[in-house]
């Protein structure tokens, strides 16, 4: 269930809509029904205490099956404990004891379950937003992944779910570039700690489908598929049509490399999806700081390109990046020294 997919609801959407809704402990009432199924429930809500704000109830169905209990208060005490630019809010945790009112537009949540309560966010799947993209605004997103699945491993925890339907793309804003979020964190857990095999299959890397478990080194070749899709615009298998031929092709079958791209891009890549953990980079630093590299390359190959003059071209690559820049000051990260902005006085 894709909860925040492309929505074209006016700014002032969830202004005053509380009084004529569906409440939830005398406190949430009910905007909209976003999703259900067997993952339970999720609403468009607004919160008394902070009208306005447009926010989201997850709420675990009365069937027991689809959202866990446990992994919804899993995921709603891991995005409490962290505060990143590209992780999405958690404001609540309770279950339904309480519902006040009626509405003819949605249907009760089931009493006496658990439900969270975070950030709304407005976006498409990462694939889907960064269809029409250049390589510039590409390798910004996937820079901006690559810095919230660090800032998650320096906190001790595997994401254990990277895929594109995951990680949201919202914005431009005004001056503000694209902003990715990672969403869905129920099956974050500690690095090392024994649990079920998750994911979804099309970014298993070999040793985890062998049934090794998760490390910093599964995730970076998860993180690798990710990448590749992005920037090929096609998965690494495109002809591996069913689970069995996909497993088949991750555990075996050599990726093709993309001739296309910067040179180091393309070294990053094989090194990302090698089959041998051991010969893929630690972690994904080395990522971001060749992300951060080939972003300053083509900032200042930009003029070159495209015959303009150097007034546009800075102001055209400083709108693409402002959100980078604030994110690196946001967070206190220095990009290891390398620049995002042309230099001034170069020919």
């Amino acid at each position: 269930m894709q909860e925040f997919e492309g929505s074209d609801l006016p700014g002032n959407y969830f202004e005053g809509r509380g009084d004529l809704a569906l409440r939830v402990n005398r406190r949430y009432s009910l905007l909209s029904l976003v999703g259900h199924g067997g993952m339970g429930r999720v609403y468009r809500v607004e919160d008394s205490l902070r009208p306005g704000v447009p926010l989201i109830m997850k709420v675990k169905g009365a069937d027991n099956r689809g959202i866990d209990g446990e992994g919804l208060q899993r995921e709603f005490l891991t995005l409490s404990q962290l505060a990143h630019p590209s992780l999405p809010r958690a404001y609540d945790f309770a279950w339904v004891e309480n519902l006040e009112g009626e509405s003819e537009e949605v249907d009760s949540p089931p009493l006496h379950q658990p439900f969270m309560i975070r950030d709304y966010v407005e976006g498409e799947p990462l694939l889907k937003a960064s269809a029409g993209f250049d390589l510039i605004d590409k390798i910004s997103l996937l820079y901006q992944v690559s810095l919230a699945l660090t800032y998650l491993h320096n906190q001790g925890l595997l994401y254990r779910d990277i895929s594109s339907d995951n990680i949201l793309v919202k914005g431009p804003s005004g001056s503000v570039g694209p902003q990715i979020f990672l969403m869905d964190m129920g099956l974050v857990m500690g690095i090392g700690a024994e649990g079920p095999r998750s994911g979804t299959a099309k970014y298993l890397a070999p040793e985890v489908l062998r049934g090794e478990a998760a490390t910093l080194r599964s995730e970076v070749y998860a993180f690798g598929v990710l990448a590749y899709e992005c920037l090929a615009g096609a998965h690494p298998f495109p002809e591996a049509k069913d689970t069995v031929s996909l497993v088949r092709a991750h555990l075996a079958k050599a990726v093709a490399p993309l001739l296309m791209l910067p040179p180091s891009l393309t070294s990053l890549l094989n090194a990302l999806l090698d089959k041998e953990p051991e010969r893929r980079p630690e972690d994904l630093r080395q990522a971001g700081e060749i992300f951060a590299e080939v972003l300053a390359s083509l900032d200042q190959r930009v003029p070159r390109l495209l015959g303009v003059g150097e007034p546009l071209v800075k102001g055209r690559v400083a709108l693409r990046h402002s959100l980078t820049k604030q994110l690196l000051a946001r967070e206190g990260l220095d990009p290891h020294g390398a620049r995002f902005w042309p230099r001034e006085g170069r020919g």
